[in-house]
């Protein structure tokens, strides 16, 4: 069984790396990586804002993602630190977010980027499982 522990969690922004960092453990993150990340200036007026970093020396682009209406990110620590299975596990909410900022290698973000698409799932998945009204009188949808 997997529980979880809520409590008081901190509101955090995740950065969404195009890499994968072999550790397990905290990381004085905003001591090496937010101060090196710049604001790009805007080629639109309505255009989002998109970053420039560095991470062991590639440049990332990135730009900031606002979870869809309804859902909350959290970071959660395994409160036990278990080893093995999932059965028994416990976890705890150690952090909650409303927004994230992901990055790529080199290429600002788009429309088509995976995460950017992953954000419409929510409200295509409401949509296609709202059962149709019967007559046009009784129409209710719900997302």
């Amino acid at each position: 069984m997997i529980s979880l522990k809520l409590g008081a969690a901190s509101e955090v922004t995740p950065h969404l790396l195009p890499c994968k960092v072999e550790a397990c453990s905290p990381a004085r993150v905003e001591d090496f990586f937010t101060p090196t990340i710049r604001e790009e200036p805007q080629t639109a007026p309505s255009s989002e804002k998109v970053y420039s970093a560095s991470f062991r020396g590639r440049p990332l682009r990135g730009s900031d993602i606002t979870l869809p209406e309804g859902f909350t990110g959290i970071v959660m620590n395994d409160a036990r630190q278990s080893q093995g299975n999932a059965e028994g596990k416990e976890f705890e909410v150690t952090r909650q977010f409303s927004h994230l900022r992901y990055w790529n290698l080199q290429t600002p973000p788009t429309a088509d980027d995976r995460v950017t698409q992953a954000m419409t799932w929510p409200q295509l998945a409401c949509s296609l499982h709202t059962p149709l009204p019967v007559s046009s009188t009784n129409s209710t949808n719900s997302c």
